[in-house]
């Protein structure tokens, strides 16, 4: 299989996995019996308040990699070793260093040879804080030996506060890696790591957003603040 022919299975997975789980969230929130063959809900808090978090995400995300036929490992230990300690500055070290560990990526599709071919991180709402958000983008960009890096988000809802929230983490991660980890000045991280939103609903005033529109904006304001 081509990198190309990888890629347009991934993206098909990505989309089908949003339209399930937002399909799952609105049975939920009218508590309708779910109807889906995988049989993932979003469970309840004990205030009737749903609980939407990247296990959802990653369970239909595996569905439907599992009916594309795909090999997969979860939590995959890192090539790289690393440290998360300093909460303003992950590290990345070779694999031959003393120092840090081997970390781990939420999900790793394999040739049938076990061989890496793409790295997927997991995301849900806006609560990840900036050193989360730093640290997955760090093992995307600085592990070896894949062709395809995917960091995937969804949300509950989604806003202008929400959409600030999420640029300030990327930008800030971009910058971070650009200067620690790049060798290249000029580089843009998300040439090489694919980002992928997708909010369940949308706040009253907020038209000027929506799924197919996230992804552009966010990055074409990370870039925009990264050029000045």
């Amino acid at each position: 299989m081509t990198t190309e022919e990888l890629k347009n299975k991934v993206e098909d997975i990505i989309e089908k996995t949003f339209e399930e789980l937002e399909m799952i969230y609105l049975y939920c929130c009218d508590n309708r019996s779910v109807n889906t063959e995988g049989g993932v809900v979003f469970p309840k808090y004990s205030k009737e308040k749903i609980r939407v978090s990247e296990q959802e995400l990653r369970c239909v995300f595996i569905q439907n990699l599992c009916k594309a036929g795909l090999h997969y490992s979860v939590e995959t230990p890192t090539i790289k070793r690393y440290s998360f300690a300093d909460k303003t500055s992950p590290k990345v070290y070779e694999r031959d260093s003393n120092s840090g560990e081997s970390a781990r990526i939420d999900l790793t599709i394999h040739d049938k040879d076990a061989k890496r071919l793409c790295i997927v991180e997991f995301k849900a709402h806006g609560g990840a804080g900036e050193h989360n958000c730093k640290k997955d983008f760090l093992k995307l960009y600085a592990e070896p030996d894949v062709d395809l890096r995917y960091f995937i988000q969804i949300f509950e809802s989604f806003n202008k506060k929400t959409f600030n929230s999420v640029k300030e983490k990327l930008k800030n991660s971009s910058k971070y890696i650009i200067e620690n980890v790049s060798q290249n000045a000029e580089a843009n991280i998300f040439d090489k790591v694919q980002c992928r939103f997708h909010s369940f609903k949308f706040g009253k005033n907020e038209r000027e957003y929506n799924n197919r529109n996230i992804y552009e904006k966010l990055l074409n304001c990370v870039e925009a603040a990264e050029a000045q």
